[in-house]
């Protein structure tokens, strides 16, 4: 059953700037690919070597 009040997926990351950790792994790049899909447009990924994510 569809949830009238959920945003459209298209609409709502249209332009967006977002962040996923974790993306250069395996799941990581699904995401991304998805995201852009959908219109997002900056993309961020930090890696471990240089931020501290603990």
């Amino acid at each position: 059953m569809a949830n009238k009040n959920y945003p459209n997926s298209k609409e709502f990351w249209a332009n967006k700037r977002v962040c996923v950790t974790g993306g250069a792994g395996f799941l990581g790049s699904y995401v991304q690919k998805t995201l852009r899909e959908h219109g997002a447009t900056e993309i961020f990924i930090p890696h471990v070597e240089d931020y501290d994510l603990t």
